[in-house]
């Protein structure tokens, strides 16, 4: 078992970031198994934070609230 973590300083275009994560998670195109992910991101068009979590093959991303 590793540990992968990543960090990036831009926004990241929303659509492109789970369109990558679903590659990774169901269609296992780069021979990972993912047990757990979490993440808070920055959103290009957003002043809202997002986060992500997701276990297994359930993935969960959605818009933080203000406060």
């Amino acid at each position: 078992m590793q540990t992968l973590s990543i960090s990036e300083q831009r926004h990241v275009d929303l659509e492109k970031f789970r369109s990558w994560l679903e590659e990774i998670l169901w269609e296992k195109k780069y021979g990972m198994d993912v047990y757990r992910c979490t993440g808070i991101l920055r959103v290009e068009k957003s002043d809202q934070l997002h986060t992500l979590q997701a276990v297994r093959e359930t993935m969960r991303l959605f818009q933080l609230g203000n406060g």
